[in-house]
């Protein structure tokens, strides 16, 4: 799904009216708030033994792991299938979907049923597209986008255009059967991101091992000739990051950058815009300031598990769900990589957060190499890395054109510009989806 900034979002006042409003043209479709479409519904589960689902802002409704029942399950709401589910935390990010499964969600979540005959999968594409996004997140209430909440009461304001069901019906199998070969396509792709993601992984693991696998090396196996292995409190001094106020975050003026955790999604870049604050502020809050080439990572939550470090390219302070590494006796580039094949895992404390602390990150240990080593390391696998990582962005810059498409031509659909002979679904002859709701998206009807 592609983003769009909650700025723009916000803006975009009006976006769903505009659309809604090009649908009375359509005859037969009709226009209703939510809540005379659905009914919340909060059945709890007694025993707590059902399927588990989560809702993602890519997939929707889909089976959780079941690895992640880490506590009793009792009292989650019943799920059928066919039900709307809604992160009302993220409902303007897409945090929702209709069921295609019976099971049971967070109490966190909302759960709706249909009140009225209707398809609730044309639902699901429709809610799904920009213009409703937005229309979520200006229904939502809270100061900050990070506070956002979509209450029942906000969702049934919510104005929905709703066409005759054979409509839904057709524009459903229509939809089902083009976004079925992009999302095919879609996932070719990311087995490739993987299979370049896991070469990548074998390059560095040889490279940083000595010869032999990074965690053969850690446990003291045949090193090469000045190689040793030590605790990383050995190689580098840790400190945790600090609190970062409410009040203080959006400003982007200041001397001293704060990086908060979510910069771990992508590469902290000096050419991006971040939070800032001063220096006599980080000093007031007891925030320490890394310097330029220090090492940070995630300490506590999902983003811990991701595995994700990254070496500042500026001084910066970093927020409390984070930990970074300084005064490093070594080549901060050549420990970056090397930090990135541990696996926290093993360290994470027991509990509903996973975490771990600065005495278990301390005692691990890091084969360490003579520093002329580590440099040549480090410009080997600069250039081998190199490569991989322009082919993994090529393939995402693939995925992202096809996610695209795909938004194109369910917004098309859901808002009837698709031509009638495309929603009858004829076999395209070349096996791809019919091109024809891409070109009524982009020239009109």
């Amino acid at each position: 799904m592609r983003g769009v900034s909650h700025k723009e979002r916000k803006e975009r006042k009006g976006a769903g009216e505009l659309s809604l409003a090009e649908t009375r043209r359509r005859g037969g479709w009709t226009i209703k708030k939510a809540k005379y479409l659905w009914r919340e519904v909060s059945n709890l589960s007694q025993t707590g033994n059902e399927r588990l689902l989560s809702v993602s802002q890519y997939d929707g409704v889909r089976p959780s792991s079941e690895g992640s029942r880490s506590e009793s399950l009792k009292g989650y709401k019943i799920v059928k299938k066919g039900d709307l589910v809604i992160n009302i935390m993220l409902a303007w990010l897409g945090g929702l979907g209709v069921s295609e499964y019976d099971g049971i969600v967070s109490p966190s979540y909302a759960v709706y049923r249909p009140i009225v005959p209707m398809l609730p999968h044309y639902l699901h594409y429709l809610y799904r597209t920009c213009a409703y996004l937005a229309e979520f997140a200006r229904h939502s209430t809270g100061v900050v986008p990070s506070r956002w909440r979509m209450y029942t009461d906000d969702f049934g304001q919510v104005l929905t255009t709703l066409p005759p069901l054979p409509e839904q019906e057709a524009i459903v199998k229509y939809l089902a059967e083009a976004t079925g070969k992009i999302d095919k396509a879609i996932e070719a792709e990311e087995k490739m991101v993987a299979l370049l993601q896991e070469r990548r992984e074998i390059v560095i693991n040889e490279a940083v091992g000595g010869g032999c696998s990074h965690a053969e090396a850690r446990r003291g196996g045949v090193l090469p000739k000045g190689w040793k292995v030590v605790p990383l409190k050995r190689i580098a001094r840790l400190k945790g990051g600090a609190g970062f106020p409410m009040q203080k975050q959006g400003r982007t003026s200041e001397a001293i950058r704060f990086i908060k955790v979510n910069a771990l999604a992508s590469h902290i870049d000096p050419k991006r815009e971040y939070d800032t604050i001063s220096k006599d502020e980080a000093y007031a809050m007891q925030a320490k300031i890394f310097p330029k080439g220090s090492i940070v990572f995630a300490k506590v939550g999902a983003a811990l598990l991701l595995h994700r470090f990254e070496c500042l390219p500026f001084d910066s302070c970093i927020d409390n769900n984070m930990m970074g590494l300084f005064d490093i006796a070594a080549n901060p580039q050549w420990l970056t990589y090397a930090l990135s094949l541990l696996n926290f895992n093993s360290l994470v404390n027991p509990g509903a957060v996973p975490s771990v602390n600065q005495s278990q990150v301390g005692m691990m240990p890091i084969p360490l190499p003579p520093l002329p080593e580590q440099e040549a390391i480090v410009k080997r696998l600069d250039e081998e890395t190199g490569k991989i990582d322009r082919a993994i962005a090529v393939k995402r810059r693939q995925i992202e054109l096809l996610r695209e498409r795909r938004e194109i031509i369910i917004d098309a659909a859901v808002r009837g510009r698709v031509l009638q002979g495309a929603l009858r679904a004829p076999e395209p002859r070349s096996g791809e989806p019919s091109e024809a709701p891409f070109r009524a998206a982009k020239g009109g009807l």
